[in-house]
């Protein structure tokens, strides 16, 4: 695992956060097989599909404002 060292790297975050990113992508690329759910209820899990999906956006975008303070302020300030 990581370092505490590691962990103060802004490459490390801005790494996590194009992986994160990058799995969002897939997700809203592909479609999800929902043939096991009943029918009354896929509907309400394709929504919820892609509502994570945007979720690992918006936390990729956190992490990656999260490496710009340690770059621009240090990680003693952050």
């Amino acid at each position: 695992g990581p370092t505490s060292e590691d962990l103060k790297s802004p490459v490390l975050w801005l790494s996590h956060a194009h992986a994160m990113s990058e799995a969002a992508r897939v997700l809203l690329a592909g479609y999800p097989d929902l043939e096991p759910m009943p029918a009354d209820i896929r509907g309400v899990c394709h929504c919820q599909y892609h509502a994570i999906a945007l979720m690992l956006v918006g936390y990729s975008l956190e992490i990656c404002l999260k490496a710009m303070v340690i770059i621009r302020k240090g990680i003693a300030e952050y």
